[in-house]
Parts: C-alpha cells; sequence; structure tokens
C-alpha cells in the first residue's frame, strides 16, 4: 500500500472504502478487547468477591474507583452485545468505528468483521502493539525492521491467515517513562507509517511529560 492509494482510502476489516464514505466516524473505540492482563486482585477478602462478579448496577460505583480489580470490566468479548450496541450508532447515524485493539488487547479480526457485516457499520482495525504490560517475551529480541515487516503486512496482506487488513497504527500504548519494548514499538510504527501513510493512534503515559517522551 503507498502513500498515495492510502490517502485516497481508508482500510476496513471488509475492505477499503472512499474516505468521504465514512459518515460519523468514533476514532478510538474497543469493540472486542482483553485487558485482563490489568487485573490486580485485591487483597482485602470482601472486596475480592467484587473482583470476581459481572458488572452490574449494584458494583459499578466501586468499579469507577477500582477499574483493573474488576476482571469482567477488563473483557469486551460478547459480539451480541457489540452488535447491539452498534446498531444504535448506526441508527443515530453513525457510520465507521475504529477499533484500535492490537497486540496485547487480544485483536479479534474475524470478530470484527462479523460484527461489521451484522451491523452496516464500517470497522477499522489496529495494528502493531499496545503498552508494555502486554507484550510477549519475543518482543525483546525482535528487531526493529522485523517488527516494521510485521506490522506491514497485517496492513498489506491481512492478520494471521485471515485476509483481513488493519488500517491504523495503534493503538501504540505507552508507559510513563518509555519501557525498552515501548520504544522500539514507537519507532517500527514511525517507519510504518513512512512505508504505508496509514494514520497512527498513540496513548501516552499517565504524565504531562509523556507525550514529549514519545516524540
Amino acid at each position: 500500500m503507498s502513500r498515495q492509494k492510502s490517502s485516497r482510502k481508508i482500510q476496513t476489516v471488509l475492505g477499503t472504502i472512499d474516505a468521504e464514505d465514512t459518515g460519523i466516524a468514533l476514532t478510538h473505540e474497543h469493540i472486542l478487547c482483553d485487558a485482563s492482563f490489568l487485573f490486580t486482585e485485591p487483597e482485602i477478602a470482601s472486596q475480592k468477591l467484587l473482583s470476581h462478579a459481572r458488572v452490574s448496577i449494584e458494583n459499578l460505583e466501586w468499579i469507577k474507583r477500582n477499574q483493573n480489580r474488576c476482571l469482567d470490566n477488563l473483557k469486551l468479548l460478547n459480539e451480541e452485545r457489540a452488535i447491539i450496541e452498534l446498531d444504535r450508532f448506526k441508527k443515530g447515524g453513525g457510520g465507521t468505528v475504529v477499533d484500535v485493539g492490537n497486540i496485547g488487547l487480544h485483536r479479534n479480526p474475524k470478530g470484527l468483521a462479523r460484527i461489521s457485516r451484522a451491523t452496516d457499520v464500517n470497522i477499522v482495525m489496529g495494528a502493531g502493539y499496545y503498552i508494555g504490560q502486554s507484550h510477549p517475551s519475543e518482543l525483546h529480541s525482535k528487531t526493529e525492521d522485523e517488527i516494521v515487516e510485521e506490522i506491514v503486512r497485517d496492513i498489506t496482506v491481512g492478520v494471521g491467515g485471515t485476509g483481513i487488513k488493519a488500517g491504523i497504527l495503534g493503538e501504540s500504548g505507552c508507559s510513563y517513562p518509555l519501557k525498552e519494548t515501548e520504544i522500539k514499538v514507537l519507532g517500527a510504527v514511525a517507519l510504518t507509517q513512512q512505508k504505508t501513510g496509514v494514520p497512527v493512534n498513540i496513548h501516552p503515559g499517565h504524565s504531562q511529560a509523556a507525550p514529549i517522551e514519545i516524540i
């Protein structure tokens, strides 16, 4: 995919569309994902029960203050529920959703394609790696060029053997300060963007200094 071509088209999980066909777009969403690597079980016995309970109106206030202490809160895996919610988005005038889940958030190309077909909502899928805490151990030994090759393949050929192509670089999660593998991924993302022209989504760490460090 050349820079010129990618600037005219947007890659969705069901193929390319013209930029003017996106309609109203949500540019940073998670339709299907699993961030359970963030889960930290509370030490207090009474809260342990809450941490393994399903999200409900009864425990919602506790979850707001303990986002990573509720396992169910860290998972979005229900395709039927996703279809219901995207149907509402479609009926409200929505046209496109950018799902920035990638490696580390259990990206699900086939699931996203099924949801897109069922709702007639365009879905753009992410590429690359999420935050360092979720990086696979083999990423430490990969070179920047190897990561570039891998991401370019996801964009131009498809993820795994699915043939379903990513259309955005990200969400590239960042800690503060940056971890070694995050620096490597950011470099690979920059090189991939130069090769493909595909847009980039970066999530800075929790510090005002984080964006400057990333740049």
